[in-house]
């Protein structure tokens, strides 16, 4: 199904990034835009329905910026260059900060059996995006070796209910565990 379907796992987990990182500042039009430009963006980089292609190099922030800027002058829907102005407005903003590390691939090694996560240097406001992006990431690894136990300790989780997104997110999470021997705590 759906949750088998990497392409689909991940335009989902976009869906909640750009709800964190655009809080307050996006209308249903513009998110229904963003979808819609990321749609694009993924086949722009051969990422399509067909699993063949789910393996392909995904795009980064700075190319959905790049693209929301080229909307902005180019696209024929005047409605659409308008919230692709503001979206790249508002990402290129958040790429000049803490954001900005996340502009391509992480050269962080994440094979190991035991992986902590340090956010205690970050600005409290960054926190809710940078955890988000940690439960994704968690919930990628426990579906690998499923018949392995584990186990998630979450610290200061408390961060993680205050949002929306990110309850939702933890709580999809929890219910799931038990089907791949892993406990959260």
């Amino acid at each position: 199904g759906d949750r088998d379907n990497k392409r689909q796992k991940k335009l989902d987990f976009l869906d909640g990034f750009y709800a964190i990182l655009f809080e307050g500042k996006m209308s249903g039009v513009d998110e229904s835009h963003l979808k819609l430009t990321i749609l694009e963006l993924y086949a722009k980089f051969g990422i399509t329905t067909h699993e063949s292609t789910h393996g392909n190099a995904a795009p980064t922030l700075g190319d959905l910026l790049e693209i929301l800027q080229k909307y902005t002058k180019e696209h024929p829907d005047p409605v659409r260059q308008q919230c692709c102005r503001a979206l790249a407005t508002h990402l290129e903003a958040a790429l000049q900060g803490p954001i900005g590390y996340l502009n391509g691939k992480s050269n962080a090694d994440m094979s190991s059996s035991v992986i902590c996560f340090d956010l205690k240097s970050l600005d409290e406001h960054y926190f809710p995006i940078f955890m988000y992006i940690v439960l994704d990431f968690s919930e990628q690894r426990m579906y690998q070796n499923p018949r392995r136990h584990k186990v998630l300790y979450i610290d200061e989780a408390w961060y993680l209910l205050e949002k929306d997104t990110t309850a939702r997110a933890l709580s999809q999470m929890n219910r799931h565990t038990r089907h791949v021997r892993m406990g959260i705590d």
